[in-house]
């Protein structure tokens, strides 16, 4: 099983940390929920909206995993004074 994933996804191999991986999936999880919303908003059908409710939920544990990811990935990726800022700065904004 072990010898699966690199098999499927060679990339994911080759990669320092998650974090950039991770960050994508609340992004488009949130959006989507956004939309669906709105599409549940004015079709007045509940079962859309519950749906969008899922997509909130999913996308607030992606975004929990990008977090962890992330404060992880900071310690394994060596950087200069002013990368170190910029990574601060991308904490903060985060």
């Amino acid at each position: 099983m072990q010898d699966l994933i690199p098999k499927l996804f060679p990339g994911l191999g080759a990669m320092a940390n998650l974090h950039p991986l991770l960050v994508h999936f609340p992004l488009a999880l949130f959006t989507a929920f956004i939309l669906t919303e709105m599409l549940g908003l004015l079709l007045r059908r509940q079962d859309i909206r519950a749906v969008a409710s899922g997509m909130l939920y999913l996308g607030t544990l992606g975004a929990l995993a990008a977090v962890i990811a992330g404060f992880g990935a900071a310690d394994t990726v060596s950087h200069t004074e002013e990368v170190h800022d910029i990574m601060e700065r991308h904490e903060r904004f985060g």
